[in-house]
Formats: structure tokens, C-alpha cells, sequence
């Protein structure tokens, strides 16, 4: 790719990144209103996290496919993978069953909980702008058993190898639902050829979840930052070598792909050690590395996907 052509993949993921940051700014200011009062500064920053980490999923995706991309869509399925998420880990004060209902829309919400009024709402705008609702039916399906059986990630200490299993189900599966969600046209095969990707963004998202699992007792396959970075650039070429088998050059995109997927790689790794290395500092001064974060982000979005500084953690 010459230099010409990077600078332009550079301003077109940033102005992608913008368009995206507006409309999780719709999005905060309408239905996510109530419950952000109840989820806390640290829960919503990593709800914002979320939301640019999959539309920018979708966005190379489309790339890939060399097919126009939805903002909305992918703004809408990362604020629900949030939501849904929360729920399973804190259990919102009610049976997990009833916030797997609303976002197949079996059921209404109860108008005085939040979250499941929340999830209603973006749950029907997004079931509206889905390629295929049946093909995306029986993914959601596997999305959501893989999301209950991630409930014994908090109990008895769950053997390395079924531990490792449960999260390359929770990668495969949740990849396969986002992809399946934008191409109809999106089957067996291709999926087949996902498994290593999945398993890879599950192990970068517990990555930088270290610490936030260990506070909350979920037993984690990421040992150590040290041994998360080693581990994650051994996925990371599996994905690699899976992912450009499948996706040939000349009939996908997959040239730039596999370039944003070096440059996502390498912005967790460095956030990952940054954070190992300043979160024993003062307050004061994580603060400052907070609010430093914050304007890089600010002035180049594609940082909320990748971080390649200081990412809070307030435990």
C-alpha cells in the first residue's frame, strides 16, 4: 500500500471514527440517558470503548467485503453488546433469561429497569437495519448460550482447558453474529474461517480486562500482562494466516484489512504494557495520563478502538 494510500485509509477511519463518536453522542443524550446515571464513569467509558471497538469491526469488514458500511448498525450492536454484557456480569438485580427476550424482542421490558428499557430500544433500531433476521436468528442463539455458559467464569476455579474453550466460543460465536448481521450472504464456510479471529479479539478484549476481572472474581485465561502480550501475538498470527486462506486477494479487501488489524494489535499491546507500568503510580498522576489519553482520543478517534496510551482502570 503506497503512502498516499495509507494517509487515505488514515482520514477515512478517523472520519469514520467521527461519524460514530456523533452518533454514540445521539445515542447517550436518548434511550442510554437512564441508564448511564446508573452504570458509573468508569463503566461508561468502557461502554464507549465498546460501541467503537465493533462498528470499526464492521467498518474493515466492509472493507473486506468492498461493501458500504452502516454506521448506525455497528454503533447500535456495540452498545447492546455493552448492556447485554453488563447485565451477565452484574446480573442487574434480575434473572439474566428476561434481557435475552428483550433483545430477541419475545418480550417488553419492565418500564422501571434501565438497562432492559435501554436495551429494547436499540435492540428494535438494530433488528430493523439487519440483513438477514433469520440467517442472524440461530447466531444470536449461540451468542447467547456461549453468554450463559460464561456465568462459571465467576464460581469454582474452571480448568485451563475448559477455560480457554469457553472463550474462543465467546469470540467465534459474537464475531460470527456481527458479521452475520451486515452479509446475508454469510454461511458455514466463512465462519469456519473465523474461528482463529474470534478466539483472538475475545483474548485482547480479556487482555484489557485484566484487572477489572480479577476485581470481580472472573476467572480470566490471561495470566499476566507479560504472558497476555506473548500469548495474543501467537493468536494474532493463527488469525492472520486463517484469514487472508479465506479472504483471497484480488476478489476481498484484504490487503487493508490485515494493515488495520497491525495497527489494532499493536495499540493493545502498547496500551497493555503502559498500564502495567503506570497503574501503581499516584493518583495525581494517573489523572494526568487520563486526561492525555483523552485529548489523543479526542483529536485522533481511531484511538477509542485501539489505545495506544494510558486506559484508565479504576479498581
Amino acid at each position: 500500500m503506497s503512502f498516499l494510500r495509507r494517509m487515505l485509509a488514515w482520514r477515512e477511519a478517523n472520519a469514520e471514527c467521527r461519524r460514530a463518536a456523533r452518533l454514540f453522542a445521539a445515542l447517550s443524550a436518548g434511550p442510554l440517558t437512564e441508564v448511564s446515571a446508573t452504570l458509573g464513569e468508569p463503566e461508561l467509558r468502557h461502554l464507549r470503548h465498546t460501541v467503537f471497538r465493533i462498528n470499526a469491526l464492521l467498518f474493515l469488514y466492509a472493507k473486506l467485503l468492498r461493501r458500504p458500511h452502516e454506521t448506525e448498525l455497528g454503533v447500535l450492536l456495540g452498545a447492546i453488546t455493552h448492556l447485554l454484557d453488563h447485565a451477565y456480569d452484574h446480573r442487574a438485580g434480575a434473572d439474566v433469561a428476561s434481557f435475552e427476550e428483550i433483545v430477541m424482542l419475545h418480550r417488553p421490558p419492565d418500564r422501571d429497569q434501565p438497562l432492559q428499557t435501554a436495551l429494547a430500544t436499540l435492540a428494535a433500531r438494530a433488528w430493523r437495519r439487519i440483513a438477514a433476521p433469520a440467517l442472524l436468528a440461530p447466531r444470536l442463539h449461540d451468542m447467547l448460550d456461549t453468554q450463559r455458559r460464561s456465568l462459571a467464569q465467576v464460581g469454582p476455579t474452571l480448568d485451563p482447558t475448559p477455560l480457554w474453550e469457553l472463550t474462543s466460543d465467546k469470540g467465534f460465536h459474537s464475531l460470527c453474529l456481527y458479521f452475520a448481521a451486515v452479509n446475508e450472504r454469510f454461511g458455514a464456510e466463512e465462519a469456519a474461517a473465523l474461528r482463529a479471529f474470534g478466539a483472538y479479539l475475545q483474548f485482547m478484549d480479556d487482555l484489557e480486562d485484566l484487572y477489572e476481572d480479577r476485581a470481580e472474581g472472573r476467572q480470566s485465561p490471561v495470566r499476566g500482562v507479560l504472558h497476555g502480550v506473548r500469548q495474543g501475538t501467537v493468536l494474532f498470527r493463527a488469525a492472520l494466516r486463517d484469514i487472508t486462506a479465506f479472504y483471497r486477494p484480488g476478489r476481498y479487501g484484504v490487503r487493508a484489512f490485515v494493515a488495520w488489524l497491525v495497527l489494532f494489535h499493536l495499540g493493545i499491546m502498547v496500551g497493555a504494557l503502559i498500564r502495567e507500568l503506570t497503574r501503581r503510580l499516584p493518583p495525581g498522576f494517573q489523572a494526568g495520563l487520563e486526561r492525555r489519553q483523552e485529548w489523543l482520543s479526542a483529536r485522533v478517534p481511531f484511538f477509542y478502538v485501539a489505545p495506544a496510551g494510558y486506559v484508565p482502570r479504576r479498581l
